[in-house]
């Protein structure tokens, strides 16, 4: 699901580039481009968010005390 969320993000990429070329050159087809590149995006930020939010979720690491001697700078 990871990689189906970077790939998104690429298309999603790909699609506003080619959407930008086009409204340049005066080429039909932009504003669909435009609009179809930006629910592309808004379906992998959310994809990308949800993915960032669960990795904080399972990466959260419990903070446990050290003693003075064990930090070498304390000295």
């Amino acid at each position: 699901m990871r990689t189906f969320t970077y790939v998104m993000c690429y298309i999603a990429f790909l699609i506003f580039s080619n959407a930008i070329l086009f409204k340049i050159m005066h080429w039909p087809g932009a504003s669909v481009m435009l609009v179809f590149g930006y629910l592309t995006s808004v379906i992998a930020g959310a994809l990308l968010l949800k993915h960032k939010l669960n990795e904080n979720k399972e990466e959260e690491v419990v903070n446990i005390p050290k003693n003075k001697s064990d930090n070498i700078l304390d000295t």
